[in-house]
């Protein structure tokens, strides 16, 4: 289940809440997100095992608890929600169009 509010107009924020959990949407596959986002990831809650979010490039997953937020280049770093493997876990995420995203991570390893 994905809910979704908010819209991209002239290089707003497009925000939206992930519900994972094993009865339904697990986890995701790698993937990029949008070209010229930068992506923000909230957790809004502990009342779960397993998921994260896993960079292959770097071959770690960062395992972030509530009220943690992991800030990327979505566009650059290659990424998969990994499976939640009991109970459910809400995620918060938020897509930041920048035109300079990629020099906001400057120097920070990719997998490009």
């Amino acid at each position: 289940m994905t809910c979704r509010w908010g819209g991209l107009v002239d290089g707003s924020p497009f925000s939206f809440v992930v519900k994972y959990c094993e009865q339904t949407q697990v986890g995701t596959g790698e993937h990029h997100d949008f070209k010229g986002y930068a992506t923000l990831t909230i957790v809004l809650n502990n009342a779960f095992v397993g998921g994260g979010t896993y960079f292959p490039a770097q071959n770690c997953t960062v395992h972030a608890r509530k009220g943690d937020a992991v800030l990327f280049s979505g566009r650059r770093d290659l990424h998969r929600a990994m499976p939640v493997e009991q109970g459910t876990r809400y995620v918060v995420t938020v897509w930041v169009h920048a035109p300079n995203v990629d020099e906001m991570f400057e120097g920070v390893e990719s997998d490009s």
